[in-house]
């Protein structure tokens, strides 16, 4: 397997040991694995094989952070409608891939992003009323479907809505859970039918799963210790990482 994706024994333990620090990263703020791992993994390997390591991994950590939360039904329930938009939002950001200059996008969206957790941190809290909820949440949805399809990086957009919706910190990562999953099956579809992921990709990411896990675990004891103020400052700080990591993505792609 190892010779199969050209990596030498160290290349595999410092894999093993970012998908530790990305499931610790995820288990306290609910995102932010592929922040941690793309970082470095394409170092190692080429970008295909970390996009595919990272697609096997995903899915069974956002199952592992819905359980332990334990508000499925109430997830399903609440955002319903976001899960519609999502559906109509990932084929339709598809359409128009080759339309989209991703780089301006990725910047874009990052701006966007950082701008964001300013306001949130030093203006007046941002708040999305009930009835403002129930407005926008199939728009929300496919906000988050187009984005997701046309830069990869849907997980900002649901942020900054879970955000202003206040919601607290079990159903805050109980909801990321149930969206990152739900678009990561896709993304392993899509991968196999591509070819992106093949048996020995596979075999790695079913591996990087058991340190991601534990990570995960220890992540999610940790941030259960902070108030909500405190889980929301971390948050704050986790989304404008990954907001400055979009623009230097797009930066350097464009």
């Amino acid at each position: 397997m190892i010779a199969a994706l050209n990596l030498d024994p160290t290349a595999l333990i410092v894999t093993l040991g970012l998908f530790l620090l990305g499931g610790v990263v995820k288990g306290g703020l609910g995102f932010g694995l592929p922040l941690m791992t793309m970082s470095i993994l394409p170092l190692l390997m080429p970008v295909e094989a970390a996009l595919a390591l990272n697609a096997v991994v995903l899915p069974f950590t956002n199952i592992q952070q819905i359980l332990e939360e334990r508000a499925f039904k109430q997830t399903v329930v609440r955002f319903r409608l976001v899960l519609l938009g999502l559906t109509v939002g990932i084929p339709l950001g598809a359409a128009f891939v080759s339309y989209v200059d991703e780089a301006s996008l990725m910047a874009s969206l990052g701006v966007f992003v950082v701008v964001f957790c300013l306001l949130a941190a030093f203006a007046p809290p941002f708040t999305i009323s009930t009835t403002m909820e129930r407005r926008i949440a199939v728009w929300v949805g496919m906000a988050i479907g187009v984005v997701g399809s046309l830069t990869t990086a849907s997980g900002p957009v649901f942020v900054m809505y879970l955000v202003g919706l206040g919601v607290e910190r079990g159903l805050f990562r109980s909801a990321l859970g149930f969206m990152f999953m739900f678009t990561g099956f896709l993304i392993i579809a899509s991968f196999f039918v591509l070819g992106i992921l093949d048996g020995p990709r596979f075999v790695l990411g079913l591996l990087c799963v058991v340190p991601s896990m534990i990570g995960l675990w220890f992540g999610n004891r940790f941030a259960q210790r902070l108030t909500s103020a405190g889980f929301r400052r971390m948050v704050l700080l986790g989304l404008a990482v990954l907001g400055a990591n979009l623009i230097y993505r797009g930066l350097v792609n464009g």
